[in-house]
């Protein structure tokens, strides 16, 4: 079956999603696909997967350049089920320590990227970081003691 024939036979199915290629904007993959003008979204995730495996070997993340020269990462962030799953993918992957160390660019190391990460974070989900901190023993907010509240 080609590519062709496995699109119009996808597209018949309401959840198929299928992308447009043309020359100016995909030419690359235009050509890798024999000029079609559809492509499957199964056919580029499998696609990127396979590149993903290729250009990273070990890495969970893969640098590039953007057509103006600016650096970017592409970084693999598995799906977790819970808290433990979470830290297990963490230490496996490490796909924090690669987002902290593209955080930490030019004269800052991965402590200050670790610190934009983290202020960013308790910026934008203030009661999370509260109780995150609570729980590494950083309390914010302080509890008065019984005695405290009645003096008041």
């Amino acid at each position: 079956m080609n590519l062709e024939t496995e699109a119009e036979e996808e597209s018949a199915y309401p959840f198929f999603e299928a992308y447009i290629l043309d020359a100016k904007s995909t030419p690359h993959l235009e050509k890798l696909f024999g000029g079609v003008d559809k492509v499957s979204k199964s056919h580029l995730n499998v696609l990127f997967l396979e590149m993903i495996k290729l250009i990273s070997r070990s890495k969970s993340a893969v640098e590039f350049e953007y057509n103006d020269g600016t650096k970017g990462c592409a970084i693999i962030v598995p799906r977790v089920k819970n808290r433990e799953s979470f830290n297990r993918q963490a230490r496996r992957t490490c796909w924090i320590q690669q987002l902290i160390h593209h955080i930490a660019t030019g004269e800052s190391d991965e402590n200050d990227g670790a610190q934009r990460l983290i202020e960013y974070l308790g910026k934008k989900y203030d009661s999370a970081f509260t109780l995150a901190s609570e729980s590494l023993g950083f309390p914010l907010v302080q509890h008065m003691d019984e005695v405290s509240t009645k003096a008041m």
